[in-house]
């Protein structure tokens, strides 16, 4: 893997603030951040695999280039995928990426936990933390995760969430240990303005 989540958290938040003034609804958002992703992806060489109307016209042709084919959403919302040029047939999926906001807290936690079935090893959960005035709890997530199968996840799995709330961006960095036990590796947040 050559792109660590600090790169992803740095890179992601430089790019948001960019074009954080020009959103104003939840359509928006998501096609903001799946745009964010795709830019990573072919910065980084990475095949994007993802609904091709959610990525803008211009990625949508690099993308294209990478992945020999058009993009395609596979598994998860954004899958980015290095090729074995040993057999080009096989990809291993590198990065994981759930984006959903503005539902219902089960329906969010429902799509946290489809990327605890996806074999990557680094997972990505973006979301809004103040659902329908609600609050989904880091708590609970985490608790998700350390209740999943332990033989599913290795040491040194990451995942990464992005809580985009109205306040303030929070970063939380999760790792899993030879132990099978998850420690916090970073936690960041910061105000829509740095």
């Amino acid at each position: 893997m050559n792109i660590s989540m600090l790169t992803i958290r740095n890179t992601f938040h430089k790019k948001l603030l960019e074009k954080s003034t020009r959103i104003s609804n939840t359509k928006a958002w998501t096609k903001a951040v799946f745009n964010i992703f795709a830019e990573i992806a072919v910065e980084n060489d990475y095949c994007c695999w993802a609904s091709k109307h959610k990525i803008s016209r211009n990625l949508w042709g690099k993308i294209r280039n990478l992945n020999a084919s058009d993009p395609y959403e596979f598994m998860v919302d954004i899958c980015l995928t290095k090729i074995d040029w040993r057999n080009e047939y096989e990809k291993r999926i590198e990065i994981a990426i759930e984006c959903e906001w503005n539902q219902a807290i089960d329906e969010l936690e429902w799509d946290f936990a489809k990327l605890l079935h996806v074999n990557a090893p680094r997972k990505i959960f973006v979301y809004d933390s103040r659902v329908n005035k609600q609050k989904i709890k880091e708590k609970k997530l985490k608790k998700m995760v350390e209740c999943y199968d332990c033989n599913r996840l290795f040491p040194g799995d990451q995942i990464l969430l992005i809580d985009l709330n109205r306040k303030n961006i929070k970063y939380t960095c999760w790792e899993i240990t030879k132990s099978k036990k998850i420690r916090e590796k970073f936690c960041l947040e910061r105000s829509w303005r740095d």
